[in-house]
């Protein structure tokens, strides 16, 4: 039978709000996560997550360079210097971006999860909404986007679906692609990233083939330290913190994922799933990219199939929670 209802997969970490940014970045680097909850007095604030560390780092660049965006890479490297005051404010200001505070319930249906929190308005949406499993504001569960799909996938009408249809037919397989060279300085990309309200970007050789992805995930463990060697470019920057382990990523990250137009949208959803990525990339016969398939993407194409599917049934008993010292207080830095 086909699982119904969103059941704990995770014990959670939580953040105090007067945390500072430092130690939130670095458990989130310890811990191997992309973000956690952030609550003051028993109340979730939202959530604190890489791309917050990206704005961070980006600020502490602007106010460095200032009228030296532009200078060549060792002239870089000598004006990023660290700034570790910024690294240690309070997280919750950083909470007043791209932060979802609602707290939903386990009979909450997918299709209204879907369009209040994934889908994006005016520009901006949430990668994972929280939930509480006794409706009383207390975060014990989230609930990505992957999970989304992934709990979509396993119903067998939208299987039968996502496997009929293609990238093509959804007309998601031609999209602007937003990219920098691999010799650009880090630095440039992310203030690009910064100023384009994007993840991540792609990555092109001297010719214009696509041959990796930089995203704020790969900014993860990134302390006050590191930002001179945001003077190097992109390419040798990813290198030199993968073979230092400063950062552990999945395989799909160690260069582009690449689908076809023709590929259903049951396979590009589980290669995503298989390779731990986020988006995956159409290019054309020359290696030059195409289009950009994100989670996002996925969940805009399926919105209005989402009410065809049985919602989750409500949950009329708590679901066994994994033990832990605490069960409705998780971990809290």
């Amino acid at each position: 039978s086909t699982q119904s209802t969103w059941e704990p997969k995770r014990a959670l970490v939580y953040v105090d709000s007067e945390t500072p940014i430092s130690v939130v970045f670095e458990l989130l680097a310890s811990k191997q996560l992309l973000s956690c909850p952030v609550i003051h007095d028993d109340e979730f604030l939202g959530f604190v997550d890489v791309l917050h560390l990206l704005l961070v780092v980006t600020n502490v660049c602007l106010r460095q360079l200032s009228g030296s965006v532009h200078a060549d890479s060792d002239r870089l490297a000598t004006l990023l210097e660290p700034k570790a005051w910024e690294f240690s404010k309070p997280v919750h200001t950083l909470l007043d971006y791209c932060s979802s505070q609602k707290v939903y319930n386990t009979s909450t249906q997918v299709v209204n999860l879907v369009e209040e929190v994934f889908i994006p308005h005016f520009g901006h949406h949430a990668r994972r909404a929280a939930v509480s499993y006794e409706n009383n504001g207390i975060v014990e569960d989230i609930v990505s986007q992957m999970d989304v799909l992934k709990f979509l996938g396993r119903q067998k009408e939208m299987a039968q679906f996502l496997s009929e249809q293609t990238l093509q037919d959804f007309e998601i397989h031609e999209k602007p692609v937003l990219t920098v060279s691999s010799s650009m300085p880090t630095v440039h990309a992310l203030m690009l990233m910064r100023d384009k309200l994007v993840r991540a970007v792609g990555i092109t050789d001297d010719v214009g083939r696509l041959v990796g992805n930089i995203s704020a995930s790969d900014l993860r463990g990134f302390t006050a330290m590191d930002i001179p060697y945001l003077s190097l470019p992109v390419d040798r920057f990813l290198r030199f913190r993968r073979i230092c382990g400063q950062t552990q990523l999945p395989k799909g990250k160690f260069g582009p994922v690449v689908c076809s137009p023709q590929d259903s949208l049951l396979n590009v959803l589980a290669e995503m799933e298989r390779s731990g990525v986020h988006r995956v990339y159409v290019t054309h016969s020359d290696g030059s990219p195409r289009s950009v398939i994100t989670m996002t993407d996925f969940l805009k194409a399926l919105l209005p199939g989402c009410s065809a599917i049985t919602p989750p049934a409500p949950v009329t008993k708590k679901p066994s929670l994994p033990k832990l010292p605490n069960t409705r207080r998780p971990s809290r830095v």
